[in-house]
């Protein structure tokens, strides 16, 4: 249900959501470092869109 009725934020929402990561690429960046060798560690992951708003 859409509750917005002013047409500049629904453009903006929509703008913003179109640059947003697919639930895929999430998965895939997780099951990368679930997939890495014991011996390795890897402290931190950072994910982000290449296109910024």
């Amino acid at each position: 249900m859409n509750t917005v009725t002013s047409p500049e934020v629904q453009a903006m929402a929509s703008h913003i959501s179109s640059l947003g990561i697919s639930p895929y690429r999430i998965a895939s960046a997780i099951a990368y470092v679930i997939n890495e060798p014991e011996d390795t560690g890897v402290n931190e992951i950072v994910i982000r869109p290449t296109l910024q708003p």
